[in-house]
């Protein structure tokens, strides 16, 4: 028996039937509910959990020499913090309360740095810096004395951004690419991971890196609003949302939390170390949020440094 052809006519009739009518309403709202549940789940994937996670402000440090422009990173170690302060294209180095003990750069009688993104302290006491305006990574040595250059534009990273220390070998972000790069000191790739797209283990426009437990490194996956945590050989370990465009990370291992902000969102929120909300940070018996940070840094004795433009904001989580 061959199949029937239907025509336009009886096609117009099944539709204009009442109870045919209903079928197709329900479908379209049907249709149309299916697609607000994905933006709902899309917007709470993206703003988290927005339970509160109090913290006391201890502590706040400005700098009347920036003239208002922001630090962009900071590393501490060895009772030393390192702040890049990419306006005046030098790094400072101090005891952790305002008092300088050395200036990188900033005059004609310093190493020239066009400009400063990320920066970590490494292997005794040195300091590697990403110089994104040539695309290098440069190191100083303990007394500020420049040690190396990398070009990492040879290497197919030309807009370096983050960059952190795992106790062996380098560990850049590049936002042009979208990897991660594994750089070993003297300059080779140990390992590449990423490329542009939103599926796990790809990247849009990653920002900040921080070492996290066993090895692990949190990559700031900025413009698809996520951390994706890296497992030491580059395998996907956890991914979570974030609010939207994450631009600064630290991890303190004392607590076991991952703290991220955005400056430009003007938000802070904490997370355990697999990615579980913990709450947007608050100042405790104020109700009013932490203000996004330009950077972040966990201090040894379990406090959390920002950077919020020319002033360093200390927390201690409770």
């Amino acid at each position: 028996m061959g199949a029937k052809t239907v025509t336009g006519p009886e096609i117009r009739r099944w539709l204009k039937s009442p109870a045919r009518a209903r079928v197709v309403m329900i479908g379209v709202f049907l249709f149309i509910l299916g697609l607000l549940a994905v933006e709902l789940f899309d917007f709470l994937a993206r703003n988290g959990n927005r339970a509160e996670f109090e913290v006391k402000q201890v502590g706040l440090y400005e700098r009347k020499d920036m003239g208002g422009h922001p630090f962009r990173g900071m590393s501490w170690s060895g009772g030393k913090l390192a702040l890049s302060d990419p306006f005046h294209k030098r790094i400072l180095v101090n005891s952790g309360n305002g008092e300088d003990r050395m200036v990188i750069g900033g005059n004609k009688y310093s190493p020239s740095l066009r400009g400063i993104a990320g920066l970590t302290f490494t292997h005794e006491g040195n300091i590697a810096v990403i110089d994104p305006g040539k695309a290098l990574l440069r190191v100083f040595g303990a007394d500020g004395r420049p040690l190396q250059s990398l070009d990492l534009g040879r290497k197919g990273l030309h807009s370096p951004s983050g960059i952190t220390w795992d106790g062996a070998a380098y560990v850049v972000t590049d936002a042009k690419s979208c990897k991660v790069a594994r750089i070993a000191p003297n300059g080779a790739v140990l390992s590449s991971w990423g490329g542009r797209g939103s599926k796990p283990g790809l990247f849009d426009d990653p920002r900040g890196i921080a070492m996290g437990p066993g090895g692990d490194y949190y990559v700031l996956d900025r413009g698809n609003s996520r951390v994706q945590c890296l497992a030491p050989d580059g395998q996907i370990a956890y991914v979570f949302q974030t609010p939207p465009f994450p631009e600064a990370v630290a991890y303190d291992p004392t607590r076991s939390i991952l703290f991220v902000s955005s400056r430009n969102e003007n938000w802070t929120a904490a997370y355990s170390p697999v990615g579980r909300s913990l709450g947007v940070l608050k100042i405790q018996g104020e109700g009013k949020g932490v203000p996004g940070a330009d950077s972040l840094c966990a201090l040894p004795d379990g406090t959390l440094a920002a950077t919020v433009g020319d002033r360093i904001l200390v927390y201690d989580p409770q």
